[in-house]
């Protein structure tokens, strides 16, 4: 898709918060390295995409630089785009969905400080937070 952000798969892996890394093709010998995955999309097999939808505030009237501000979940399906709720004031990363349609959010770990308008946030080291939704997605 046009306009979107794109990554390509990681070449070492951490589930110990950094204590340990290991090599992506050592345990999925079967995926190739540079296959890239679109940030912030995903979409079901029945053609329902789910993208991120940044919001941000200029700083002031003239600026260039802007505060970042929660993110939101946008849906959609043949029956148009919509907000999906998303419980939490947090600025979003990406999105996966498992082969169950189960949604898995990917969020910064930083708060969201409303009298400000900003993030308080989080030094580059600290892991994100993944929030699954229960049930799954049409």
């Amino acid at each position: 898709m046009q306009g979107n952000r794109y990554a390509s798969l990681g070449q070492y892996f951490t589930a110990d918060y950094g204590k340990t890394w290991h090599n992506y093709s050592q345990y999925y010998p079967e995926a190739a390295l540079y296959v890239t995955q679109p940030i912030g999309f995903v979409q079901s097999p029945t053609g329902t995409a789910y993208k991120i939808k940044q919001n941000t505030t200029p700083t002031s009237p003239t600026s260039a630089s802007y505060y970042i501000n929660p993110s939101e979940i946008l849906k959609e399906d043949a029956a148009g785009q919509r907000l999906i709720r998303f419980p939490f004031k947090r600025n979003l990363i990406n999105l996966h969905l498992d082969q169950n349609n189960r949604l898995y959010v990917a969020a910064s770990g930083g708060i969201y400080q409303e009298e400000e308008n900003t993030f308080f946030c989080c030094a580059d080291d600290l892991p994100v937070v993944v929030y699954v939704s229960k049930n799954p997605l049409p």
